[in-house]
């Protein structure tokens, strides 16, 4: 049952409390569950990206929601994908952004101590992915569903490289489009496909 209230939160913020209360569950027997959940890889959790050695309280601490299986997503929200995508673009974008986050954890296993986590703060700006290296150089990864991107999708990236300073290697804005242009100062908007790309 967990499952059926965990799948609408799918690229979104975790509030714990919130969907122990929804579920009716006691604040233990939902931690037992969504551990299970965890243990067997059928979800994931992002923590919240931390400025090293400072705590700022302008960032979400809030850890985010995933489906290591994008295809079980989409069977237990029990609607159809193609309805999805023509006529509820807040769920496709979910379901693209939990994409996104099962390839980047793919890509990221064969590293060492590389590490992803996500981006946010208290005014709602973000940044989808955090990729960062042993060394502290940092990727910052905005997923937008959408064949073009504008300036205002890198607000959120822009406001991280402030937060990283020096550490912010670039920003990348995922999208669905089919040239890698460029943003001005380390921030790109690269196609989906080149996630599989060789070059």
């Amino acid at each position: 049952m967990l499952l059926s209230f965990l799948v609408l939160r799918a690229g979104g913020l975790l509030n714990n409390s919130g969907l122990a209360q929804e579920a009716g569950l006691a604040m233990a027997t939902y931690e037992s569950y969504k551990s299970f959940l965890i243990n067997t890889s059928i979800i994931f959790q992002l923590q919240p990206w931390a400025k090293p050695g400072r705590l700022n309280k302008r960032f979400i601490k809030s850890s985010k929601l995933f489906f290591n299986d994008t295809n079980l997503l989409v069977y237990l929200l029990r609607r159809d994908i193609y309805d999805i995508f023509k006529n509820d673009g807040p769920a496709a974008g979910h379901i693209f952004e939990n994409f996104i986050a099962t390839e980047i954890m793919k890509n990221v296993t064969s590293m060492i101590d590389v590490n992803v986590s996500h981006f946010r703060t208290s005014d709602g700006k973000e940044v989808d992915f955090v990729v960062e290296k042993p060394n502290g150089d940092t990727v910052g990864i905005e997923v937008k569903l959408d064949i073009s991107v504008k300036q205002e999708d890198f607000k959120g990236l822009k406001v991280f490289k402030e937060a990283l300073g020096d550490k912010f290697a670039k920003g990348i804005v995922i999208y669905t489009g089919n040239e890698i242009l460029p943003f001005g100062d380390g921030m790109w908007a690269v196609p989906v496909c080149y996630l599989w790309s060789e070059k």
